[in-house]
């Protein structure tokens, strides 16, 4: 899957892309920028792919992207559910000054070096995140300036606490030519992944030959066609499991997979526990 390169528009007087989305569903493209960004998922849900990480989300999601790493949140709202994010953008390169000379910014450059592997933080800073970011975007001159490095400073507490997404030995290769028709076979298979998808089917999508598609698929993400497939419906699988009381059999049926016990192996696999265990723990905490 190849990215599109993002132009981050910024105005010329400020050193910081600041934003919020509302509205019915995620739809930015699988895209890159080299701009480190700040994504908060206040609602909504869906399925996240950052570098060769792709997990589902359900609100409350907060992680910081590294530069140059392709990305892309994808999700269709239940009724009534917004799709609600804050988001930050801002260039290293023009802070370099004050992140890599500065010793009382030492723990601050290493959350950016460790950026480039992507870091999803725990839920408990939320709430203190949100604030911070309103803040950093709702403020002007100074005052963004130091809601923002606030942010930072937070995050550069508790980035021990947080969780690498990105393996170590990935690279994309960025390739602009081919993103439109790559991210909308990307987006294909996430909307219709309960159905009896096929590898050339999918591939006819992209306007590519099946093995030209795999060939491209693999280098981008890292993931075969068939394991994307699998983890997007494990994916699926695991919100139906918290947001639902449906039986684990209708589950496995109704998220693309034919065969029960193969549903269990797999979900075992992926996730560490049965399904029923999956469920049971996380709805009791």
């Amino acid at each position: 899957m190849k990215a599109r390169r993002e132009h981050v528009h910024r105005r010329i007087s400020q050193s910081l892309a600041c934003f919020a989305v509302d509205g019915d569903c995620f739809d930015a493209p699988y895209h890159f920028h080299p701009e480190i960004e700040i994504a908060l998922i206040r609602e909504g849900s869906g399925t996240r792919i950052i570098g060769d990480a792709m997990a589902s989300f359900q609100g409350r999601d907060l992680c910081l992207i590294g530069e140059n790493l392709p990305h892309l949140y994808c999700g269709q709202q239940p009724e009534g559910v917004r799709a609600r994010a804050e988001v930050i953008q801002f260039s290293r390169e023009e802070w370099g000054g004050l992140f890599d000379t500065l010793p009382e910014m030492r723990r601050i450059a290493e959350l950016l070096d460790r950026s480039a592997r992507a870091l999803r933080f725990p839920d408990a800073l939320i709430p203190e995140v949100t604030e911070l970011m309103q803040r950093t975007r709702e403020t002007a001159d100074a005052s963004r300036i130091v809601a923002f490095l606030e942010l930072l400073n937070l995050l550069s507490r508790e980035m021990e606490n947080a969780c690498s997404l990105v393996s170590p030995g990935y690279h994309a290769e960025i390739d602009h030519s081919q993103s439109e028709r790559i991210d909308q076979a990307c987006r294909f298979i996430i909307e219709h992944a309960s159905e009896d998808l096929s590898h050339p089917e999918v591939a006819a999508r992209a306007g590519l030959s099946p093995p030209a598609f795999s060939r491209l698929f693999h280098k981008a993400t890292g993931m075969t066609y068939t394991r994307f497939l699998n983890e997007v419906r494990l994916g699926h699988a695991a919100r139906l499991l918290l947001e639902t009381q449906l039986p684990v059999a209708q589950i496995a049926f109704e998220t693309g997979f034919n065969n029960l016990s193969n549903f269990n192996r797999r979900f075992r696999a992926h996730y560490g526990r049965a399904p029923s265990q999956y469920r049971k723990t996380l709805v009791s905490n």
